[in-house]
């Protein structure tokens, strides 16, 4: 029994120094954090960069403005940065003089950019590296871009705007329709005109041809209007002057079978005629052979 106990209280005695021993070394550790809670000055970066801007720019000459910060309870002298990347050349930097401790401060860059497109930058500032991604923009390229989705958008109002014209193109003939039956004087409506725009429409579309596109839209949605406009305004045909146009019409059929009555009647008399004069011709050839015979 004692010597169990013995053997516990040894290995009791064992971890408490193995414990005593490690803190001793953690203590002793300048990699860990002192009594303030902070990162040790070894741990932290002497200087860092704050802010740095632009981070879009368009293709060609260019100005980075980077603020560094000084970490140091120390004066740093002659803050020069190093940027570099694809397509980057620098010309021109303006370094800090003078930063005191804990102080911020611009450095200026000056380059040209020859790439369009993502872009990372490497700017070296004493022995620290830093890295930084860009956006450089061409803008020709881009307003090529914005050129064409602004055309193909167009052409897709311009289709959406064809199909609302051939649908009130299909209620005014309906309209159109109606209004005859009712006596409407219509005779100055013509939408033949409004046909053929809309058919260019559609050609000018499927050719890709824009401006030919949006011409032949802004014909016929004038005429449209301009015939609308007409059938809107229509008026009942007066009854004296349907049965004046109904005399005329029945006066012009009237004349037309009297006229055909009338050829017959001649053509009639003419058969008759020539029909004796083809049977007096042959009873004299019939005489003129009997006798030939006697």
């Amino acid at each position: 029994m004692r010597k169990n106990l013995f053997i516990v209280n040894f290995y009791l005695i064992l971890i408490l120094l193995l414990l005593l021993i490690l803190t001793l070394v953690y203590a002793q550790d300048p990699n860990n954090l002192n009594e303030s809670g902070n990162q040790t000055d070894l741990e932290v970066s002497e200087i860092e960069i704050t802010k740095f801007f632009p981070k879009e720019v368009k293709l060609g000459e260019v100005q980075f403005n980077i603020q560094i910060k000084n970490n140091k309870n120390e004066i740093f002298e002659n803050v020069f940065a190093i940027v570099r990347g694809a397509g980057f050349s620098t010309y021109d930097v303006t370094p800090i003089e003078k930063l005191g401790p804990y102080e911020k401060d611009y450095i200026f860059v000056n380059g040209k950019l020859e790439n369009s497109g993502e872009i990372n930058l490497s700017i070296t500032i004493g022995k620290n590296i830093f890295y930084q991604k860009i956006t450089v923009i061409d803008v020709g390229e881009k307003q090529q871009q914005n050129e064409k989705e602004k055309e193909s958008q167009r052409f897709v109002d311009i289709l959406q705007e064809l199909e609302i014209l051939k649908e009130n193109y299909t209620e005014l003939e309906v309209e159109i329709s109606e209004k005859k039956e009712d006596n409407y004087d219509l005779s100055g409506v013509n939408l033949e005109d409004l046909k053929e725009y809309l058919r260019d429409i559609e050609s000018n579309a499927f050719r890709k041809d824009l401006q030919g596109a949006e011409i032949s839209l802004s014909l016929a949605k004038e005429e449209y209007f301009y015939q609308k406009n007409k059938v809107d305004n229509s008026r009942v045909i007066p009854l004296i002057q349907r049965l004046k146009e109904n005399a005329v019409v029945i006066s012009a059929i009237l004349g037309a079978i009297l006229a055909f009555i009338a050829v017959s009647e001649i053509l009639k008399k003419k058969g008759q005629s020539t029909y004796h004069t083809i049977r007096r011709v042959g009873t004299k050839i019939t005489k003129s052979r009997r006798n030939k015979k006697v």
